[in-house]
């Protein structure tokens, strides 16, 4: 509820934020407009951002000044799976043994600045010296693994008119939380 109040803030109260708010393209022109001085976003944008030539960099979020502890986003992965029906579930097998290699692993998590999935590509002296895939290394550190459950997609649609209630003034933080959760825990069956 806290964190909801300060974000409708950074615009209503602050004016950090353009009025009328702003969404991940409004967001991401203004910053490789180079005018807004800081993003939240992830390995996705990178290459906007250098295509842009902007002089950048990647840090943690902040610490949260009531607990002093660093914001822990939910940090995704991804995965391969072999469907029950494939009829060539060998060559299927063999072909995540390739991707999953420690040397594919390193070669794509430089190419796309995404986080190695092997844990032992970590100690590369490519990896360990790329301060893309450190920047995210540390923010990942902070964050909490994002559940890969199907029920996760009953969340977002009910936290976005949430945070638009709020902002509109339709409801009060506490108040639109209160629905999204109930409208979750409706979706999912808890």
């Amino acid at each position: 509820m806290n964190a909801t109040n300060f974000l409708i803030s950074l615009e209503k109260k602050y004016h950090i934020i353009p009025e009328g708010g702003v969404d991940k393209n409004t967001m991401m022109s203004l910053f490789l407009e180079q005018k807004a001085a800081m993003i939240i976003t992830g390995p996705w944008s990178l290459p906007d951002i250098k295509a842009a030539e902007v002089n950048y960099g990647i840090a943690p979020l902040p610490k949260n000044s009531d607990t002093g502890r660093y914001a822990a986003p939910l940090v995704g992965v991804k995965g391969y799976v072999i469907s029950k029906t494939s009829t060539h579930k060998v060559q299927a097998y063999e072909l995540i043994k390739y991707l999953t290699s420690a040397e594919v692993t390193k070669k794509f998590a430089l190419v796309s600045n995404t986080l190695p999935s092997v844990k032992s590509v970590y100690a590369d002296e490519e990896i360990s010296s790329s301060e893309d895939i450190q920047g995210f290394l540390a923010q990942a550190n902070y964050g909490q693994q994002m559940p890969t459950i199907p029920e996760m997609s009953a969340i977002w649609n009910p936290l976005t008119t949430a945070l638009q209630s709020v902002y509109t003034g339709d409801a009060t933080a506490d108040q639109a939380l209160k629905e999204a959760q109930q409208q979750i825990e409706e979706q999912i069956g808890g």
